[in-house]
């Protein structure tokens, strides 16, 4: 482990979880009697290298925010911006509230409470050796690419990795890739994706398989199981 960089971490928690089929966000709902939201602020919080969070969130997610800083008066400052339309719009709004004395800026899921501390800590020193790095891990299926309803190409699973969050990038790196996307409206699923667009290098660290996106009911179900095994 490299020594500590001053890393700002942005917590993005805009999704309105349709998919979960409830009246909460996915983010709120209570999970092993900690909300998704909260256990991710745990871990960013208990991150060394995190002097300072942004939490891009939906309304909703805002009281609860503001409720975890005040049962959490020793950690790192909390920034409270609205989440925009779309997770790039989300992102970007976290991203211009990040201090200026920032040397990397750390962007995680809120959906994705289950990281682990040590694996946040590996993807800043990557990001702080190497300008990006990102969490993956190699795909277990047999990934096919096609069109319609014909499978096109088996792919080789060999060249393939399953992006996680979180992803850490030098301040000025993901500035500069947002920027350009934003002002040529070019949109991506991750923030490596827009670095990788401007031509620079991005590490891969070996996330874990525990670090899963709840997303669906069926998530939740292995999420309440994690939870339990007290991850």
């Amino acid at each position: 482990m490299t020594e500590a960089v001053q890393t700002a971490a942005i917590l993005a928690a805009g999704g309105s979880g349709k998919r979960m089929g409830g009246p909460l966000p996915k983010q709120l709902i209570p999970l092993g009697g900690r909300s998704a939201l909260a256990r991710s602020l745990e871990k960013l919080a208990g991150t060394p290298e995190v002097r300072c969070i942004v939490a891009a969130v939906s309304p909703p997610c805002a009281d609860a925010v503001r409720d975890w800083v005040r049962r959490n008066p020793s950690g790192p400052p909390v920034v409270i911006v609205e989440a925009g339309a779309e997770r790039q719009d989300t992102v970007y709004r976290g991203l211009r509230a990040v201090p200026e004395d920032a040397d990397i800026v750390l962007v995680h899921d809120a959906a994705r409470p289950f990281v682990s501390v040590p694996r946040i800590r590996e993807t800043i020193a990557a990001a702080a050796r190497n300008g990006a790095a990102i969490l993956a891990v190699r795909p277990k299926a047999t990934v096919k690419r096609g069109g319609g309803d014909r499978v096109e190409e088996t792919l080789d699973r060999r060249l393939l990795w399953e992006a996680q969050t979180p992803q850490a990038f030098r301040a000025g790196i993901l500035v500069r890739a947002y920027e350009s996307a934003m002002k040529d409206g070019f949109a991506a699923t991750d923030d490596a994706a827009l670095v990788e667009r401007l031509g620079l290098p991005v590490e891969v660290v070996e996330g874990e398989e525990t670090n899963i996106k709840i997303t669906t009911p069926f998530d939740w179900i292995v999420a309440e199981r994690l939870a339990a095994e007290g991850l």
